[in-house]
């Protein structure tokens, strides 16, 4: 352990991710799942921060709620004071958001991302004042996700709104909005691909999973 704070990169692994977010009819085409968890990876890496992936291959728990209090426990208890919890699903994140959240955790302090809808990009946490059995029972991927974490950590820094994607509907309406980055061509291709489906609900991790594997790299950006 080289830090005082870590992140969690809580995601499904990219074959779960294109069958239940990019999935065309029985078709599915892991080049953009593999592009977004590359693309929060290597954000991870350039924090210069100790990073975890959790996907659904050995998560614990019945809920979401106790999957992610389960993987974040498993952290803390290596001995880490902060951590950062982020997923793969918001294209507007940059390394200078994990590094003001690592600056603010460093002061003492409880970071909340929101995101447009109600919920959370991106957490950040204190391990001395976080309550497993609290954080299991949130309304987790519920619009009033936010406002309960604001009523928990009260004192919490927040960092600026960003949007993430939930649906094929956000994608079409974000799309402008990520132009500036490289994984907006990625996304503006599954866009055409799929623009005559319906709206096509994703979810940060539905499915099972966390596995965690320590995770060190030198910063690298396709």
């Amino acid at each position: 352990m080289s830090h005082s704070t870590a992140i969690l990169l809580f995601s499904h692994s990219s074959s779960v991710e294109e069958r239940l977010k990019w999935s065309i009819g029985n078709q599915y085409d892991l080049s953009v799942s593999n592009h977004l968890i590359k693309r929060a990876e290597q954000l991870c890496k350039q924090s210069g921060l100790d990073y975890f992936r959790s996907d659904e291959s050995t998560q614990v728990g019945e809920t979401f709620g106790h999957k992610i209090a389960h993987a974040i426990s498993e952290i803390f208890a290596r001995g880490y004071q902060h951590l950062i919890v982020v997923g793969n699903d918001c294209p507007e994140l940059r390394v200078s958001d994990l590094r003001k959240c690592d600056k603010k955790l460093q002061q003492g302090a409880q970071v909340l991302g929101p995101d447009r809808r109600g919920g959370v990009y991106l957490l950040g946490l204190q391990s001395a004042t976080f309550d497993a059995d609290v954080f299991a029972n949130l309304s987790w991927q519920q619009p009033q996700l936010h406002s309960q974490l604001s009523v928990l950590f009260q004192d919490a820094h927040s960092l600026r709104s960003l949007s993430d994607l939930n649906s094929i509907a956000e994608l079409r309406d974000q799309i402008s909005c990520i132009s500036g980055f490289r994984i907006w061509s990625v996304l503006r291709a599954a866009l055409t691909a799929i623009s005559g489906l319906g709206s096509v609900f994703l979810f940060w991790t539905s499915a099972g999973g966390s596995h965690i594997t320590y995770r060190r790299g030198p910063p690298v950006l396709s």
